[in-house]
């Protein structure tokens, strides 16, 4: 390897990239991963660099996905990814490949395909590193909470954050936290879930992350507080904006909907509810558009 691909240096990109992505900057991911695979030849140098390669293509078509939501393309970054892994025989990358396609189908509203993809990953999650674990457990709980399979759930989520805080991975066991939170709203018990999503906070030692606010604001909204959730859905509107994370404000905005209604003011509902509705017809995202139209 060229001494400007040294190991520990790539892996450190790699990992910078994936932090962009995790707080909700897919473009500057996507713009780290594509640097770095541009300084990554695409063979003959070895399983270590493959395995590397493969890494940064599994983080790539998740972050591609977001800004385009583009299935088939990321889907075929996918396909890049595991053909390296099986030559480099490298079986600790198989639950990350069917783990990033099942989140994949997961955001693109497949929630019944995605859980296949997250049971197949499962399936070799013992030889997966960590951090991999860590995602595979909380997008497979998310996934459980999505279809009303709140036991399991759970069940996945607490694996996760177990695995998490042994790791060290203090934003892994966040976002596991924050989502026992959620699971506890998704079954009518507010006060439990605003306290838990409290407890999950603490953690957290940077800007919050408007996923948080979203889900925040969701459980405010439903607890009658539609002033204090559009104040959390302003934040999130704005951070969403600003990372390129269209469903993701699409989501917002229909929330914001949601609180404008309630606060008399239709117009403003009316309007935010069409312009999510729009975001939806773009990505195909059928489900949603169906919930901005009514």
């Amino acid at each position: 390897m060229p001494p400007t691909l040294d190991p520990d240096v790539v892996d450190a990109e790699v990992e910078a990239a994936r932090s962009e992505a995790r707080h909700g900057r897919p473009a500057e991911a996507v713009a780290r991963y594509r640097s770095l695979l541009a300084r990554l030849p695409s063979s003959g140098d070895g399983a270590e660099l493959g395995v590397r390669r493969a890494r940064a293509l599994i983080g790539l078509a998740a972050a591609e996905y977001e800004l385009s939501g583009d299935l088939s393309g990321a889907k075929a970054t996918l396909r890049d990814a595991e053909r390296i892994a099986v030559d480099a025989a490298a079986v600790d990358l198989v639950a990350p490949i069917h783990g990033q396609l099942a989140l994949l189908l997961l955001r693109a509203g497949r929630e019944g395909e995605a859980l296949r993809a997250f049971d197949r990953a499962a399936e070799q999650v013992h030889a997966a590193r960590d951090r991999d674990q860590v995602s595979l457990l909380l997008n497979r709980g998310v996934t459980h909470m999505e279809r009303g399979s709140l036991d399991v759930a759970r069940a996945d989520l607490e694996r996760c954050a177990t695995v998490a805080e042994a790791a060290g991975d203090r934003e892994g066991e966040l976002r596991a936290r924050h989502n026992l939170g959620y699971a506890e709203f998704l079954a009518g018990r507010i006060p439990r879930a605003l306290a838990t999503m409290d407890r999950a906070e603490a953690l957290n030692t940077g800007a919050p992350h408007p996923i948080g606010l979203l889900d925040r604001a969701r459980v405010l909204r439903e607890a009658g507080l539609s002033a204090d959730a559009d104040r959390l859905l302003s934040q999130a509107v704005d951070l969403f904006a600003s990372g390129g994370l269209h469903q993701d404000l699409a989501e917002a905005q229909l929330t914001q909907s949601e609180c404008a209604l309630v606060e008399g003011d239709a117009a403003r509902a009316l309007t935010l509810a069409r312009a999510a509705e729009r975001t939806f017809a773009r990505r195909d995202y059928t489900r949603w558009r169906r919930k901005a139209q009514l």
